[in-house]
């Protein structure tokens, strides 16, 4: 983990306390651009199937009550950082939950 894992950590525990789920995915690639291997960070949400599905013209048709959508992918853990806190505040005002329909 790197310098900001403990705040992404803790964002994402505040966003699940608040019913959304995130999850972080960290690969390894090879950067042709650099010439070695490099950190890939993909941000996911997981959503029910019928949220999923009524959003999405090509539906799942999945046993899993879930599923994952790939929100960000990036190589840098401050891009990481600002789009949960930036969900963070749309999910939140003054750490009370907002309700959806006032926004």
């Amino acid at each position: 983990m790197g310098r900001f894992g403990l705040k992404i950590n803790k964002l994402m525990q505040a966003l699940e306390s608040q019913g959304e789920i995130y999850m972080l995915d960290r690969r390894q690639v090879w950067s042709d651009k650099l010439h070695k291997k490099v950190q890939s960070l993909t941000l996911s949400k997981s959503v029910p199937t019928e949220e999923y599905n009524a959003n999405n013209p090509k539906p799942k048709s999945t046993q899993n009550e879930r599923v994952k959508v790939v929100e960000l992918t990036t190589f840098s853990e401050v891009e990481i950082v600002l789009a949960l806190a930036a969900k963070w505040k749309q999910v939140t005002r003054n750490g009370r939950r907002v309700k959806s329909d006032t926004c």
